[in-house]
Parts: C-alpha cells; structure tokens; sequence
C-alpha cells in the first residue's frame, strides 16, 4: 500500500475511533431519554368497551355483505371449501405454477392469542397449544422449539385440548375450536365458527375432524360451532361445554354425540372439570335474550359421567350471569373452584364472584369479596372484556395454590380465603402498576386464557395468553426482587395476528416490521434463513408502519403515529423518538393508514374521520414531543363528506410521482375514490375517480400502485359477497373488475380481498393480492377472466392473509397473515426475470453502514458507485493491519452488496474493526463490531 494511503486511513481510523468514543457518552446521555409510553392494547382495562367496540367496528366494516349489513355465516368454512374448488380448477388447467418462493420469516419470540393447552401425562417435555387463528402446534423439547400440525385446508381456530389419560389410550387427543365471542379475523357477531371435533391417533401429529361432528350446514348455528371447552373424562368419554347449546357428550370415541345439558341456545356459556373422584361439576350461564331454558341457570354435580344431574348452585350465586370457569382441586377430590362474571359493573369494575365449594359436605363459601383489588387505573382489579379473557388454576398438590387469568394473572397461597395485599406476590402477570403509570407484566403479556400444570411436576406451569405463551418452573416462587421470573416460551410458535406488514425499498435488506393485535409493531430481520430477536416499536395494537431511508414510521391504534431516528445498524431507534401524529386530528380509523411520499419522505399524508392532514417538515419536527401540530395542515383539496371516513390512502413513486390516491366509506353509499396530482404542495385539484360497480356499502381496504407506473392502480374492498378487486392503467379514469376466478357464488362465496402490490417485471408485473385463503398472483390483468394463481401453498396455504408488499430492487415480497405470522418470499422468475431499475445510477459515491452491526456469524456491506471503475473493499483492524480482502475487481455503476463471513471472519478475535473502500479517487471508511 503506497505510504500516502496508510497515513490517509490512519488518521481515518483515529477520526472514527473518537467518534465512537463521542458516540458512546451519546448514548449514557439519550439513554435518559425513554421510548415513548406504552399504549394499552384493546385488551387496556382502561377503555375496554370504548377500544374493543373500535376494534369490533373496523372488522365489521371490513367484511360485511353490504346487502344484508352481516357477516355471512359459517364464512370460514364455506371459503374454505370454496378454496378447494379454487385449487381444483387450477390443477385441471395446469395452472399451478408459483413465481415465489416462500419461507416462514417469524416473528419467531412474539406469540399470538392462546387458548388451547395441555401437557402429555405421559412426556412433560411435549407441550400441545393452540391459537385462535394459527392452528394446532407441537412441542418435544418443553418449548424450546415448536412445529405447526394444522394442514392448510384446516381451519386455524383451535380453543381447548385434551388427552385422553387412560393408559393405552394416551396416544389419543381431541381439541374443538371457534371463539366465542372475539375472533377478529372474523369480526365480533359473525365469529369464525368451528368446522367439528378434531382428534388425533399419533399424539397430536396429525389430525382429522370426527364425523359426527362436520358442519355441513353453512347458515345455522350449530352444536360444534363455538365451543369452550373439552375434556376427557377417566373412563374415556368425552365432554364438550360450548356456547349456546350447554354440554355434550360422547360415550364411543367421538362416533356419536348426545347433549346432556342445556339445550339450544339456552344458554350462552357453559363449563365442566371433572374431580379425582370422577365426579363432573357443570356450569351452565343465563341464556339468551327471550331464550327459554329447561334447566335453570347455575352449578350441576353428576357421579355417572353425565347421564343425570344434580343442582348444586351456591345459595349466594347471582340468578343472572354470564360465562362461569371451574377448576377442580386435584389433591382433594372434595374440592372445587368455580369463578364467575355476572355481566355486571360495580363502581365501574366487572362484578365478579368466587366460591369454594365441598361436594362431599355439601358446604359452600361464598369468597367473592377477598378477590384482588389492587385498584390502580383499573389494572389491578379481575377484568374480563366482556367475558373474553377468564381462566382459573389450581395447583395439582396443593388446594390452596390457586391462579386466576383475566387482564391480569393473580395467585392466591390460600385459595382467596384473605384478600391479597401484596402486589409483588399476588399480582404475577398481564398489567402492572409502577409510579405514576402502568406496563405490560415482564414475560407475561395481558390476557390469559389457559394454564397447564406439569402432572411430572407441579410447580412447573405453562400460561397461554394474547401474546403467546408463557413458562415458569416454580409457580410458589416468592423469593424475587420485583417481578415474577417468567419465560418467553414462543420459539417460533408463529401465531402473530398482523394487520400490516411493510418492508425498505433498498434491495437486500432483511428489516420486516408490521402492526399486529394485541402485540404492537414487532420489528426484526429476516435474511431468508435467519430470524433475529423482534423489538416492539408501538405497543397496543401497532397499524401502520413504513421504513424510510432516514426515519422509520410506525403507529398504533387509532393514528398514534411514531417517528424514529435510526441506529447505526439500521433499527428503530428507542433513543430518539417522536409522537407526531397531529394533536387536532379526530375520528381516525381503530387501524388507520398513513402515507409516505416516497419521492420526498419529508411529506406524510395522515387520514383522520373524512379529513387528510399534510406535513412537509417531517425532518424538522424534534425529537422526544408528544403529539405536535408543527408543520402540520389540513389539505383543502379534499372535499369529502363528513359521512364519510377516509380508509386507504396511496402515494405513487414514478411516472408520475407524488400523486395521492385516497378511498372513503359509507355505510349506506358508494365508496370514493379520489386523486390529487403534485400532492406535496396542492391546495386544490382533487378529483374524484368513481369505480362504477362498487355496491353501496363497500369498504376499500388498500390501494396499491405501480411503483414504476404512478397511473396503473388496483383498488381492494374487503366485504364478502361483492366483487372486490378492481383494476386501471389510467389513473382512475376507467376500471375493469378483475377479481376472475377468485369470485365465488351464493353457496361458495370467494374470499375476503385484504391487500395487493404490483412488482415490476421485464415487459410487465406480477400482480399480487392478500385474502382470507392465502395469496394469489396474476400476470396479467384481463378484466373478468383473470386468472390468480395460488402461491405459497404448502407454506401459507389458506391461511388470512391481511397485507402484502413487494419491492422491485431485488423481487422480494413479505405477506402479513392474520394468524401466522409473516412469510417472505423472493422472486424466482417464471419466464420473466426482475425489472431493471429506471435510473441505475446513484448519484455519488457512498459506503453505507455494515449491517447487522454488531454481528456474529456474518454482516454486509453495502456501497454505490455512481460510475464504473475497478473497486477494492478491505477489512482492518485497530492497528490498521489489513485482516481480510472483501473485493479487488472492476465493477459497473449501481449498489452493491458484499457479505463478509467465512474463514477469514472465524479467524478474528472479538473487537472493532473497520473497513475501507477505495475506487479512482474515493475512498471512505467506517468502523464495526465482530463479536465472537
């Protein structure tokens, strides 16, 4: 190296090593700063009715039949099965092709909401658990790894499980499935009902649905739709609590069922456990409005499985209540729990009710008023939403170890016989109290739903709630400083629940965020083998989100709209963070979208009720406000009737750039489409561009446009039993319908349409849309007889899919499901290969930050050169002895990437280190960190 060189990098190398130093007292002084404040989910206990009827709402929106003003019934199974003739069809054309590859991108350390599990009596170390809406899931290893058993053609509801423990027969499981009342996927009044009883002959490996329970009727609620519970008694029968048709029983293996309490939609919840003794305890709830009952509400004891039952109702128990739990005492066959929600408020609490109760003696005690009630904003009280989130526990040694779930997790050493005092000790998950506010519980995440004592060993207890699952291995531990010691147990246990998902533009980078119920905006990266720890961005339900070049942007329910600064490998940055959604703004959306000009990503366009606000100073506004109106101005342009609420809002990249296409509902009207051209400094212009076959009533959902193409735009309504994907090359001024095959019919409705993205491709794009039975990808728009194509089939199958992005730097494509996570995919070309970029050029030189930085086993480095030249890229260390040659070779104008792993990495010590370009007469340089 000639000596000129050296000295130019030593004196480089000196320049950033005080930088890092300057850097590091950065940070100690940033670090005073904290992220901003966490937002409570729509599982907050503060605005539960408020939040949760925004939640309900939105879905509601999205997915009724305009005609009929509801969701039509047994949707899920009906698309389905339409689904099926879909793949049919497909396979006799021979149009089975996919343009993607596909893999499973994770979060893989962030859960989703659990109802369903148990522990084989025969291996603790084999956990079962079910989410809502990802299906059946397996573990060998006591969680430290898990693999899905649901097929694709399954529906992914999965409610409660149970083995049968007989020994001989411990192979056998069953579990039941639909949510009663919650399954957003769905939405509130028209949940997902199940489709039967499922059981497995190989230790929950493989399932299939039992007979006698498919629902074959599409319109009525039946028998196995939404059911609570199941269990499987010590001689083998089967018992089913489920909602609105009480208990049902099976003698012969699930062949046949008969029902043995409650009858009809006569009551709306039902519960049973079984004693050591053998003896069932039954609840049965009030029933519907005007419904008639022929056994009155309240408590069954039966001592021969079921055949005939006696009332045992505690003479203090309410004479009007909703869902009851009851957890029997295995160390005292005597003894049982049962928890009550009377569907009432007391002082603006859930009014519930708590007895212990003797079959033997006959006696009952009445311990309601030494439930928990560390009043505190309402967190530290049993909150249930509505009968959503309530589950009860006893310790299988001991009687008196009792745990209730409802927002909060709450342990009682004395089955509630004195009222807690004890925060530290009483008060272990869900929410908690700190000075001056409140958190989410460390390791426990609010909402429970399940417990599952280990029978090896009972100290030992997985919790499932909204955020996955949970593990500790000593449930009577009192011996920490502050909060209970609980275990992340979702290693890749994908069941995240995404509304969206979004990625950068620049080609090979792995950053994925998304918002997701319940679960905040997880942020990580996936290099398509790899999945790194996620970081939540938003808290709450996150929404939008967009990673720009200098800021990343993410929100969370109803517009609370965040801006980070990025750290130097390229993630969020929680030190400097802004609240700057406009403080004057009302009536957003429960999810509500924002745009970025992706042109100039100083202007964001943000939708509030039938109002869009513009900010053109989005880099000027300061760190660490919250909620601003600087820079913020309703854009006169749009003249949108107050009737309406904006719900999709799109900015075109080129050709032209800077043109906003926004969407409106109505309940009773049909949706509008507007366009504003040069959007970053109009005040007047906009236009509407009606799409003549949307029915009243019609919610758009997205509009996505061609990157490439500012004028080609595909416009997505979500209800079911529309026509809902709608097509234009001209900016709006004409549409055709091009929905084709994914149009279903009266019995056999198509799917819920939820997003779409068009990726340029040599002479033409792949065009993309997200529905409720997975993903599917056309070549070519032809009106009525476009043709989609399923992809990812084996990997997402039909699971709901509700969003998708692509970007045209390298093919890649992530899809946001509702129920599984996020899946990646990348391009492979079918008989056409990626668009080349319309200015390949960048526009100087400049070495880029490596990233992951620090890192172990690899990192990349990218670098633009904005003409071609002979390029050398070379690795030193602090001494500045040159460790490793990356590059040496001439290279065409454009952005490149190199990684740097391999022997010549393995071979250094842990440390800083620096890498230097060199190309005609740049040359720059910059520092990171091997950690071994």
């Amino acid at each position: 190296m000639p000596k000129k060189r050296i000295i130019a990098l030593g004196v480089l190398i000196v320049f950033l090593l005080l930088t890092f130093s300057t850097e590091l007292n950065d940070n100690q002084n940033r670090s005073q700063k904290t992220r901003p404040g966490k937002v409570k989910s729509t599982s907050s206990p503060k605005g539960t009715v408020e939040q949760k009827k925004g939640r309900a709402e939105y879905f509601f929106m999205m997915l009724r039949d305009p005609a009929t003003n509801q969701i039509p019934g047994a949707i899920r199974q009906r698309e389905l099965e339409f689904a099926k003739v879909l793949k049919k069809n497909a396979a006799g054309l021979g149009k089975t092709a996919q343009l993607f590859n596909w893999k499973e991108a994770g979060p893989n350390d962030v859960g989703g909401r659990t109802r369903a599990l148990a522990i084989d009596v025969t291996n603790p170390n084999t956990i079962l658990a079910g989410g809502v809406s990802g299906g059946m899931w397996k573990s060998t290893d006591n969680g430290t790894s898990w693999k899905i058993k649901s097929t694709a053609e399954q529906v992914l509801s999965v409610t409660s499980i149970a083995q049968d423990r007989r020994a001989g027969y411990t192979n056998n499981w069953y579990y039941v499935c639909g949510e009663y009342p919650f399954t957003s996927a769905c939405a509130p009044y028209a949940m997902f009902s199940g489709t039967g009883v499922y059981k497995s002959t190989d230790k929950g490996e493989s399932w299939f649905v039992l007979e006698s329970t498919r629902d074959n009727n599409f319109t009525d609620w039946n028998y196995f739709d939404f059911c609570i519970k199941i269990i499987v008694t010590q001689k083998g029968n089967i018992i089913i609590a489920t909602a609105g048709f009480g208990l049902l029983r099976s003698t012969d293996g699930g062949i046949t069922f008969s029902s043995i309490l409650g009858g009809p939609r006569e009551h709306e919840y039902s519960d049973v456990a079984e004693t050591p003794g053998g003896v069932l305890v039954a609840v049965i709830s009030s029933g519907f409005l005007g419904s008639v009952s022929k056994n009155e509400p309240g408590v069954y004891q039966s001592t021969d499985e079921g055949s005939s039952w006696v009332k045992i109702t505690p003479s203090t128990f309410p004479s009007s209540h909703r869902r009851s739990v009851i957890a029997a005492a295995p160390s005292n066959p005597d003894i049982i729990y049962i928890l009550t929600d009377t569907g009432q408020t007391v002082d603006g609490k859930d009014d519930m009710r708590f007895y212990k109760m003797n079959l033997k003696t006959g006696a009952n005690e009445d311990r309601s008023g030494n439930l928990p009630d560390f009043n505190k904003d309402y967190n530290g009280v049993i909150l249930t939403q509505g009968c959503y989130n309530l589950t009860l526990g006893v310790k299988p040694d001991d009687e008196n170890l009792v745990i209730i779930g409802a927002t909060s997790l709450f342990r009682t050493m004395n089955g509630f016989a004195s009222k807690p005092n004890n925060r530290r000790i009483h008060w272990i998950g869900g929410y908690h109290q700190i000075p001056n506010g409140w958190m989410f519980y460390p390791g426990l995440h609010p909402d429970i739903h399940a417990f599952a004592f280990d029978p090896a060993d009972p100290k030992k207890v997985w919790v499932g709630h909204d955020g996955g699952l949970s593990y500790t291995s000593d449930i009577t531990n009192i011996l920490y400083a502050e909060f209970f010691p609980w275990e992340n147990k979702n290693n890749s246990y994908n069941v995240t629940q995404f509304y969206m998902v979004t990625i950068s533009e620049r080609a090979n980078d792995n950053r994925i965020v998304g918002g997701t119920q319940d679960n905040g905006s997880p942020y990580f990266t996936f290099d398509g083998n790899v999945t790194s720890k996620s970081t939540d961005e938003s808290s709450g339900d996150g929404s939008w989100a967009y990673l720009g070049k200098k800021f990343a942007f993410v929100s969370s329910q109803e517009g609370r709209l965040i801006r980070y600064r990025y750290t130097a490998e390229g993630k969020p940055d929680e030190g400097y963070w802004s609240l700057i959604y406009p403080m004057d703004a009302q009536n957003q959306l429960f999810i509500d979208p924002f745009g970025v000009d992706p042109s100039n990503e100083d202007v964001i366009y943000y939708p509030a009720g039938n109002v869009i606000w513009r900010n053109r100073q989005i880099s000027s506004l300061p760190d660490y406000v919250a909620g601003t109106m600087q820079g913020w101005e309703k854009m006169t342009a749009f003249h949108i009737p107050e009737r309406y609420k904006i719900t999709a809002l799109a900015v075109s990249r080129n050709n032209p750039s800077s043109t906003i296409y926004c969407a409106a509902f109505s309940y009773y009207e049909k949706p509008k489409v507007y366009k504003l051209e040069n959007s970053q400094g109009a005040t007047s212009g906009a236009r509407e561009i009606p799409i003549p076959g949307a029915p009243a009533g019609s919610y758009i959902h997205h509009i996505c446009v061609n990157p490439d193409n500012g004028n080609e735009i595909l416009v997505v309504m979500s209800n079911y039993n529309i026509i809902g994907l709608y097509y234009s090359s001209n900016g709006g001024a004409t549409y055709s319908a091009v929905e084709g095959n994914l149009a279903g019919e009266a019995r056999l409705p198509g799917p819920s349409l939820r997003g779409a993205s068009i990726l340029p491709v040599n002479n033409g794009a792949v065009y993309l849309v997200a529905t409720s039975i997975g993903v599917f990808a056309s070549m070519k728009m032809d009106g009525e007889n476009t043709f989609w194509t399923q992809e990812g089939e084996n990997e997402i199958g039909n699971t709901i899919v509700n969003f998708i992005t692509s970007r045209k730097s390298d093919g890649k494509i992530a899809a946001g499901t509702h129920g599984r996570g996020i899946f990646a995919g990348e391009f492979t070309g079918g008989n056409k290969g990626l668009a080349k970029e319309n200015n390949t050029a960048p526009g100087k030189f400049e070495l880029f930050q490596n990233y992951p930085n620090p890192f172990n086993p690899e990192t990349v480095i990218r670098f633009s050169l904005p003409q071609a030249g002979h390029v050398t890229l070379k690795v030193y260390d602090t001494n500045g002895k040159e460790v490793s040659t990356l590059l040496n070779d001439y290279k065409d104008q454009g952005e490149y990437a190199i990684r740097f792993n391999g022997e010549s990495l393995k071979r250094l010590s842990s440390g800083i280190y620096f890498y230097s370009i060199h190309s005609g007469n740049y040359a720059a340089a910059k520092k990171m960190i091997y950690i071994k």
